[in-house]
């Protein structure tokens, strides 16, 4: 758990934007890996930099300090109910089994107005923790019906090893699955992190409805349109009557190439990375 250059770049531009991190929470004590000042952790960064006037440190012990002690696995206390200004993760989430819950006590911990920044494993951590991500997953999750509105998502491409010793990082943005009525995928030879901002905007229950792909939503309201439908049929049924050796290199390559970073359609290069 820590803070890497893209944090920086990420937190500081909302807070041009406007974002409060006076009354701060994280989950873990975040390391500093963006400059060699001697600092071992980033909390004088949050107050010098950010104007974090209470910094609190959720983690399952004290081993790094953590002034609340809880397992993320668990439902929080009412105590810590839209207590904070920010709720930031750089590095946590992946490893709670109880993920849905664990996400939800994010959250519930937020204040209305208030915002959630998370950093997690998207490609090429396998074994890193107990998962990686997808954007369309959190894309669902801070949907309206929740109370929650996506401000910024991104992807992060870093080259090996970890993202808190690579100099190198490329920040895109990612279109939702949703408005674009088809999946957003990445295949990557290098590691890849998500990188979110939300806003709490209204107090709703969490997750009344549990969150639904969108694609499949889609399939299952029929809304997608027929000629279009029609004409993605015919190009897929030519490709299919082909030798299966040629139709199997056809699909693969088309999918790599739609699933990739070059795809400007799914990722667009964000101009302060």
């Amino acid at each position: 758990m820590g803070i890497i250059k893209s944090n920086v770049k990420v937190f500081l531009d909302a807070k041009r934007r406007g974002v409060d991190f006076s009354n701060a929470a994280t989950l873990g004590r975040m390391r500093w890996y963006v400059t060699e000042t001697g600092d071992k952790y980033a909390d004088r960064f949050f107050k010098e930099v950010l104007g974090t006037k209470n910094l609190t440190v959720i983690d399952n012990s004290t081993y790094q300090g953590a002034g609340v002690v809880h397992d993320l696995n668990k439902d929080i206390p009412e105590t810590l109910e839209e207590k904070f200004d920010v709720v930031i993760d750089s590095g946590t989430l992946e490893h709670v089994f109880n993920f849905p819950t664990a996400i939800k006590n994010c959250m519930r911990m937020v204040k209305i107005g208030g915002t959630i920044f998370i950093s997690t494993p998207a490609n090429n951590y396998c074994g890193h923790g107990f998962y990686q991500f997808s954007p369309e997953l959190f894309f669902r999750i801070f949907s309206e019906e929740n109370g929650f509105e996506v401000t910024k998502m991104y992807v992060l491409k870093h080259p090996y090893p970890g993202a808190e010793l690579s100099k190198n990082q490329k920040l895109y943005e990612v279109r939702d699955p949703k408005i674009l009525g088809q999946r957003v995928g990445l295949v990557s030879s290098s590691l890849v992190l998500l990188m979110i901002e939300v806003r709490r905007v209204s107090k709703k229950t969490i997750f009344a409805e549990y969150p639904q792909q969108s694609d499949y939503v889609t399939l299952w309201n029929k809304t997608e349109n027929k000629q279009k439908k029609d004409k993605k049929e015919l190009i897929k049924n030519i490709i299919n009557k082909l030798p299966r050796q040629i139709k199997n290199f056809i699909w693969g390559n088309l999918q790599l190439r739609n699933y990739s970073f070059s795809n400007r359609k799914f990722f667009k290069r964000w101009k302060d990375s």
